[in-house]
């Protein structure tokens, strides 16, 4: 677009051809700025504005970036914008507009870069918002020498005369003609303002575009001559050569391969922005909704035709963690809570023989002995709150590991080297847990077996995995023939890669020697591992997660990626005659990574919904990852972009409220589509509309790098995904019955039901008082809306709604009288 444009780390090479307005932002480290005789030191957020024609050189410290935005002279005469005095880094008596300046600025580069076009409007009212925020506070505030400002203006028109016409053959007669100016005071005013002589100017100005060729362009040296307004090549290339040292065509090789400003723009890595695009945040806020409308999406349900049964089974299961977090601060409460208010039956708990559970040592002799004292605290806890275990039997104990060294997190993920031992300790917690709960109830519990993903980390073989499962099943199925025996989880990302070898030869091995599950386990991230190397994705799940370190694995391109590799799991089993054996989502996330920021946002709410409700009714369980609350990690900020559906101090995020409205709704489908699920009690008199906006991780800007604390305070985190403008949902209810109906709206959006958001908007405290705590947890409670709608006999009713990018609502109907 002709009103703005942006260059990165842009090159002052030619300070006196500035026939723009420039907003120096800089990114990282600093700058040092010489501007007509003065100094100054640019921090990392500071900027500086140059007024056009004015002499400026800048010199980046190493490893420093900064971000250049260009308004063209003729907007500025437009505005009637003069001589402006902008820096940061001096005026701190300006603070509060420099802030505004930052978010509007950050606003302008956010549209810009995600969709020019479409939001072509949005950005040139930023424009006109932020030229007036430097109109109005810093026009005519010189931090040079004042009193040419008439001299200035004489001078910009001639320069926007010359810039329209320096491929012509012109003059300085002819511009102070045009300008209704003699040409010797011209002569004065130009180089008393621009600081050279006219003809220096113009020549420069042609040299200055016939580099920009030179880089960027396959054109020749002849027709670049031509196109810049020299009379003949040798007298370009003599003045080229004079100006940069060398010849246009060693010019031109020694930049070689140089994207243009745009390509530039495009190709850098988003995370060198991060510190522009945070200030979007605040400046979004400033604004009304200003996004593009989808076309409205008409919803028919007719309630007199039902689906059939709405199995959602978000509430199936709930993970626990490592069975050691059961006594860690908070943990117990949390637990208590999401079962209260979701309705959990099971409670899936890893790692129940890990060494720090105590349950087996050796005697001097070598013989094992058992003490499940700690396990039995847990399982006590679950019981307690009217749910089932469900105990995923890892990790190996040290004392049956031959070399202690793959640990992942802690623990020994080796497989036993001793099948006797292993299968004693399997049978004697079994006996245990019987004689202690009795033989229905434990008979009720489920079993998962060790993960064989790490099959393809090449820490143990397909061949060595099958006779430990088989040691393992033959252990619980001799004392509890009616337990579910669930397989370990095969990662669906590596299945990908190897055809599913893996999952074929474990189920064709479990038929020939009659041990199947009873459900097969999977491990979904919703990541693609193409292209990605083995032993580094190894290595970043397996290092400290406080350690700067990238993603491990990039998230897919496919927004629907749990639904399809569901559907190539279940052909997979056809294929083998199993088309009725059960899966489940042993473990379920949009990331594998314990660092991406957008944990922490709405977008997990409606990936949650989405998820749950496209994939009802094919699946077991699908359990969220990797545990209910966030772990503490040293120095992390509130929200560090963890897993967890709560934070450390048990306040709930936006994913955890979706998981609650989920649990309102009623068993029977009416109808359900992309971002929609219309349900009924089974009285036919309380109806649930659930809706839902997904938007899918934008990769071009997807932020795949640990960022430290101070930036995880700040940064817009909704910069990384689509943002395919707002959803329009109408939903036309058929065969309702009539009578007076209570309509119930519960919201999760940015602006409630998100703590996240909420955080950001009462500053991001780094650490929160027991006030600010409170004070969270009250105001990030979904929205609530409360209605009365009338029905009349034969009538059609009509729910409409707007949703915001990761939005998701929740409009309950419940009949109240006749």
């Amino acid at each position: 677009m002709d009103e703005i444009r942006f260059e990165f780390d842009s090159r002052q090479d030619s300070p006196y051809l500035h026939d723009e307005l420039e907003i120096l932002y800089v990114l990282s480290g600093s700058v040092n700025v010489s501007l007509t005789g003065s100094k100054y030191l640019l921090s990392q957020e500071d900027f500086i504005v140059f007024n056009p024609f004015e002499f400026h050189e800048v010199y980046l410290q190493p490893g420093s970036h900064t971000i250049s935005a260009f308004f063209p002279l003729a907007l500025l005469q437009r505005c009637q914008l003069g001589d402006v005095s902008c820096c940061s880094a001096i005026q701190h008596e300006q603070a509060a507009y420099h802030a505004l300046i930052r978010s509007k600025l950050a606003v302008i580069f956010q549209d810009y870069m995600e969709s020019p076009e479409q939001r072509h409007l949005y950005i040139l009212s930023g424009i006109w918002g932020l030229l007036a925020v430097l109109k109005q506070q810093f026009e005519g505030k010189d931090r040079r020498e004042k009193g040419h400002w008439t001299s200035r203006e004489r001078v910009r028109a001639a320069i926007l005369y010359i810039g329209t016409h320096f491929k012509e053959d012109i003059t300085l007669e002819e511009v102070a003609k045009n300008n209704y100016i003699s040409p010797g005071h011209l002569s004065r005013k130009f180089e008393q303002v621009v600081g050279i002589h006219f003809s220096d100017y113009l020549r420069n100005l042609r040299l200055h575009w016939a580099a920009r060729y030179l880089r960027y362009s396959d054109k020749s040296v002849t027709e670049i001559s031509e196109l810049c307004g020299f009379h003949n090549v040798n007298t370009m290339i003599t003045n080229f050569r004079e100006s940069y040292g060398l010849t246009p065509g060693a010019y031109r090789r020694n930049h070689e391969g140089e994207a243009d400003a745009a390509g530039q723009l495009a190709d850098t890595d988003a995370v060198h922005f991060v510190n522009l695009l945070k200030h979007a945040l605040d400046g979004g806020m400033l604004q009304p909704l200003n996004k593009q409308v989808q076309e409205p999406l008409d919803v028919n349900a007719d309630i007199r035709t039902p689906l059939g049964k709405l199995e959602l089974q978000h509430n199936y299961s709930m993970t626990f963690g490592y069975a050691q977090s059961y006594f860690l601060p908070g943990i117990p409460d949390a637990i208590r809570r999401s079962v209260n208010e979701v309705g959990f039956q099971y409670i899936f708990t890893q790692g129940i023989f890990d060494d720090g559970m105590g349950v087996y040592r050796e005697r001097v002799d070598g013989t094992p002995w058992f003490d499940f004292t700690y396990l039995d605290i847990v399982l006590d806890f679950i019981l307690s709150l009217g749910t089932k275990p469900w105990l995923e039997l890892s990790r190996t104990p040290e004392k049956l590991v031959t070399a202690a060294k793959e640990a992942y997190f802690g623990g020994y993920v080796q497989l036993p080297s001793d099948l006797n031992k292993w299968s004693m300790l399997v049978d004697a917690f079994i006996r245990h847990t019987i004689d202690r709960y009795g033989l229905k109830q434990v008979g009720s519990w489920r079993f998962s077996l060790f993960p064989p993903f790490y099959i393809s980390y090449g820490i143990f073989t397909l061949e060595e995995y099958q006779d430990y499962y088989y040691a393992t099943w033959s252990a619980i199925r001799k004392r509890l023939p009616e337990a579910t025996i669930i397989s370990g989880a095969f990662d669906v990302g590596l299945l990908h890669l190897n055809g599913a070898a893996h999952l074929k030869a474990f189920l064709d091995y479990c038929m020939k020697k009659s041990c199947l599950p009873d459900e097969v386990g999977f491990q979904g991230f919703s990541i693609d591992y193409s292209g990605q190397s083995r032993e580094e994705v190894e290595e970043r799940i397996r290092r400290d997660i406080s350690e700067s370190f990238a993603e491990p694995a990039p998230p897919s391109a496919d927004p629907d990626i749990l639904r399809h590799d569901v559907e190539r799991i279940r052909g997979i089993l056809s294929d083998l005659r199993l088309e009725s054996l059960p899966i489940c989502f042993v473990y379920w996330n949009s990331t594998i990574w314990d660092s991406d920021l957008g944990n922490d946002t709405c977008y997990k709410s409606a990936y949650l919904v989405k998820n749950v409700v496209e994939n009802a009714g094919t699946i077991r369980a699908l359990n969220y990852s990797h545990s209910l609350i966030d772990s503490s990690g040293s120095g992390a900020s509130v929200f560090a972009g963890k897993h967890g559906a709560m934070t450390d101090q048990g306040i709930p995020k936006a994913v955890y409220h979706a998981v609650c409205l989920l649990s309102h709704m009623g068993d029977t489908l009416i109808a359900r589509g992309n971002g929609y699920v219309v349900s009924t009690s089974k009285s036919g008199t309380e109806i649930q509309i659930l809706l839902y906006h997904y938007c899918h991780y934008n990769l071009d800007v997807h932020l795949d790098k640990f960022l430290p604390r101070s930036e995880q305070l700040t940064i817009d985190r909704y910069f990384g995904f689509e943002d395919t403008g707002v959803k329009s949902i109408r939903v036309y209810l058929d065969g309702i019955q009539a009578g007076e109906y209570s309509k119930e709206t519960y919201v999760i959006n940015r602006e409630q039901g998100s703590s996240y958001d909420i955080w950001r908007k009462i500053g991001a405290p780094k650490e929160l008082s027991p006030k600010q705590r409170a004070y969270l947890e009250h105001m990030s409670e979904p929205g609530y809306r409360y209605e009365l709608m009338h029905v009349a006999d034969h009538e059609q009713a009509l729910i409409s709604s707007v949703l915001d990018a990761h939005e998701v609502q929740l409009i309950c109907l419940k009949k109240t009288t006749d």
